[in-house]
C-alpha cells in the first residue's frame, strides 16, 4: 500500500511539473513612445474577447464595467487588460458572483493571464498552404509575438515597462442557479497593491443549455496522446502519462468532443517532419514464426476505456487502413525485429492481411461492446484507394463503419462513409447532407492549411473560431473536424514559447498547450459550439427573427472565394446580432 502511494505521488508530481510555469521569450517588440506618452503607473480595464492585445500596445478599448449574458449551463467569456508604464509584478483575484438567492462560485471559473507566443507572418505564404521558407533558420523569420496562451498556472506575472497583458475568464453558469443577475469583482494588483476593482455582472438566462453530453454537435478534434508524453519526458502509457492526459481529455469532453482518436497503425500520417511522426500504433501487430498474424489490443483497450471514463464515448475513430505511405510496421518473430509491409489497398497481399485483421478486430470490439461505436477512419486518400479499401472492409465485415476526411466530395463512395468530413472550401451536393442525416450518417466540414479566413492559426482573429460553428450551422453540417487540437510537432522547440513551424503556419496542429493550458482560439471555438446548440434549439421552435439574422451569414458561407471570408470584418457584427436575439 505504501509503495502504491509513493508511485501515485510520483505520477502526480510528474503531471504537476507538466503544468508548472515557464520562462517565456523576452518580448522583442518595440513600444511606440508616442502611444505611451502620458501613461503612468499600472492600469486595468475590461477589454474585448475579440482582441489579441499587443504585448507592447496601450489598449484602445477600456471599459470600467462588464455584463455578460448566457443560458444556464453555458460558459461565458471575458477578457480584462492590464497595461503598465513602469512595469511590476501583476496578480489578480476573482470574487464569487452573488445573486439574490444563489452564487456562481469563482472556484468554478477558469482564469489566467494571456501570454504571448512567437509567430511568423502570414504573408510568407507562397502556394496557398505551406510556407515558402522551409529549411531556413527559424530565427530568420521572427516577426511578432501574439497573445494566445491562457495560463491559470501563472499566479504572478512580472511585466516590464510599457507592456500589456490580458486576463481571460471562462465562467460556467451553473445549471441549477435561478435566472437573474450575479455580481462580482475582478481585483487587479501591481506589486501587491490593488490598482483596479472591475465589476463583473453575469446575467443567467431563463433558458438552460443541454448538458455537454447531450449536445448534437459532432465535434472531432484529433488528439495525439504521444506528443504529451514526449513533451513531459515520460514513458508512453506509464502512470505519469495517464495522469498528464486526463485533464486534456476531460477538457475536451466538456467542450462536446464526440470522437476518440485512436491509432491502429504505426505512423498513419507518415514519418516525415511535416506530418505526425510521433504517432505510434495502439495495436501491436505480430507476425508469428509460422507466418500467421496476431494482434495485441491491450493499449488500445486501455486508451479507449480511459477516454470513455473521461466523458468521450460516442465514436472511436481508428487510423488508418490507408496510411499516407502505405507502409505497415509489424513485429516479425522470425527475425526478432520490426519489419515493414508495403502494400496498397488494391493489392492481394493487403486484402489477405486486412481480411484477417478485420475479422479479429471486429470480434474483439464486439466482445468489448464497442463495435457499433467504431469507425475505420481515413484521411485525404484518393478515390481509387478508398474504393479498394472499402471493398476489402465490406467483404470481411460488411457493417463496419467507415470515416473519411477528404479534400472533396466523392459520390462514388458517399453512401459507404458513415462519418464524412469535407474540406470547408468544398460542398456536399445540394440536399445531400439532409439525405445522409435521414440515413443516420454524419456530415461535417474541416479546416486545414489552405483556408486563409476562417482558420485557427495563432494569429487568426478570435471571432473566426466562433464563426466556424456558425458556418457549420448555416451549411447544415452536423459538426466540425480539425487536425489537430493537440500535436506539438517539433522536437526541441517549446510550443509555449515558439509557435513557428518549418512547414505549417503557427497553431495549425494544436489549440491546447502543454500543461493543459487552453488558448483564446480554443475558448472561442467552444463559444461557437454552444451557439450552434442554441441556434438548433431556437430554430426548431420557429424563431423566424433568428433565421432572418442568419441570412447574411448564409450568403457569406457560399461566397465566390471559398478560401477566405468575404468582407470578414463584417463578421463580428453579424454574429453579435444573432447572439442578442438568442439571449433576448
Amino acid at each position: 500500500m505504501k509503495r502504491r502511494a509513493l508511485i501515485l505521488a510520483a505520477c502526480l508530481l510528474s503531471a504537476g511539473l507538466h503544468a508548472q510555469s515557464y520562462a517565456e521569450r523576452d518580448c522583442f517588440l518595440t513600444a511606440d513612445p508616442a502611444e505611451w506618452a502620458g501613461e503612468k503607473g499600472t492600469r486595468a480595464a475590461w477589454g474585448s474577447t475579440d482582441i489579441r492585445y499587443s504585448p507592447v500596445g496601450v489598449p484602445a478599448r477600456q471599459d470600467k464595467t462588464l455584463t455578460l449574458t448566457g443560458w444556464r449551463g453555458e460558459t461565458v467569456y471575458a477578457q480584462a487588460v492590464v497595461w503598465t508604464a513602469d512595469g511590476g509584478d501583476i496578480s489578480f483575484s476573482l470574487s464569487d458572483l452573488r445573486g439574490s438567492d444563489a452564487v456562481i462560485p469563482a472556484a468554478g471559473c477558469e482564469a489566467g493571464f494571456v501570454r504571448p507566443v512567437v509567430v511568423d507572418k502570414y504573408d510568407t505564404m507562397t502556394d496557398g498552404c505551406y510556407k515558402g521558407y522551409m529549411g531556413e533558420p527559424m530565427d530568420a523569420f521572427d516577426s511578432t509575438m501574439v497573445a494566445d496562451i491562457i495560463d491559470p498556472a501563472l499566479k504572478v506575472y512580472s511585466v516590464k515597462a510599457r507592456q500589456t497583458r490580458g486576463i481571460w475568464i471562462s465562467c460556467p453558469i451553473p445549471r441549477d442557479v435561478p435566472a437573474g443577475l450575479y455580481k462580482g469583482i475582478l481585483s487587479v494588483f501591481s506589486d501587491g497593491r490593488r490598482i483596479a476593482s472591475l465589476p463583473l455582472t453575469v446575467r443567467a438566462h431563463t433558458r438552460t443549455l443541454p448538458h455537454w453530453k447531450d449536445w448534437s454537435y459532432h465535434l472531432d478534434l484529433w488528439i495525439n496522446p504521444f506528443t504529451c508524453a514526449d513533451f513531459a519526458g515520460v514513458p508512453y502509457w506509464s502512470d505519469a502519462h495517464w495522469a498528464i492526459l486526463r485533464p486534456y481529455a476531460e477538457r475536451l469532453a466538456r467542450s462536446g468532443q464526440k470522437c476518440i482518436t485512436a491509432t491502429m497503425m504505426h505512423h498513419p500520417w507518415g514519418s516525415g517532419t511535416g506530418t505526425a511522426a510521433n504517432f505510434s500504433s495502439m495495436i501491436s501487430w505480430i507476425r508469428r514464426a509460422d507466418g500467421t498474424w496476431q494482434w495485441d489490443y491491450d493499449i488500445f483497450d486501455r486508451y479507449v476505456q480511459f477516454m470513455m471514463d473521461c466523458g468521450i464515448s460516442e465514436q472511436i475513430s481508428c487510423y488508418s487502413m490507408a496510411p499516407w505511405n502505405y507502409q505497415f510496421r509489424y513485429y516479425d518473430e522470425r527475425t526478432g525485429d520490426f519489419s515493414l509491409l508495403k502494400a496498397s489497398p488494391d493489392s492481394p497481399e493487403y486484402e489477405e492481411v486486412f481480411t484477417a485483421f478485420l475479422h479479429d478486430f471486429a470480434a474483439h470490439l464486439r466482445g468489448k461492446g464497442w463495435f457499433e461505436k467504431t469507425a475505420i477512419a481515413s484521411d485525404e486518400r484518393p478515390l481509387d484507394q478508398m474504393q479498394a479499401l472499402i471493398k476489402v472492409v465490406r467483404k470481411a465485415e460488411p457493417v463496419f463503419k467507415l470515416a473519411l476526411a477528404g479534400f472533396e466530395h466523392l459520390p462514388e463512395i458517399d453512401g459507404d462513409i458513415y462519418d464524412y468530413s469535407l474540406a470547408s472550401y468544398k460542398d456536399f451536393p445540394k440536399g445531400r447532407i439532409e439525405q445522409r442525416r435521414e440515413a443516420g450518417l454524419k456530415s461535417t466540414f474541416y479546416i486545414c492549411c489552405p483556408e486563409i479566413h476562417p482558420n485557427r492559426y495563432i494569429f487568426s482573429d478570435p471571432i473566426e473560431q466562433v464563426y466556424i460553428s456558425y458556418n457549420m450551422f448555416v451549411r447544415g453540417a452536423d459538426g466540425f473536424l480539425c487536425w489537430a487540437v493537440i500535436h506539438w510537432p517539433r522536437t526541441g522547440v517549446n510550443p509555449l514559447v515558439d509557435g513557428r513551424y518549418d512547414i505549417w503556419y503557427p497553431g495549425e496542429s494544436y489549440m491546447l498547450y502543454p500543461g493543459n493550458r487552453t488558448s483564446i482560439r480554443f475558448e472561442r471555438l467552444v463559444e461557437g459550439i454552444q451557439d450552434y446548440e442554441k441556434l438548433r434549439i431556437l430554430l426548431s421552435e420557429g424563431r423566424s427573427d433568428i433565421s432572418a439574422a442568419l441570412a447574411p451569414l448564409r450568403r457569406m458561407a457560399y461566397g465566390p472565394d471559398r478560401y477566405t471570408i468575404p468582407d470578414r470584418h463584417a463578421v463580428p457584427e453579424l454574429i453579435y446580432n444573432v447572439k442578442k436575439l438568442m439571449n433576448k
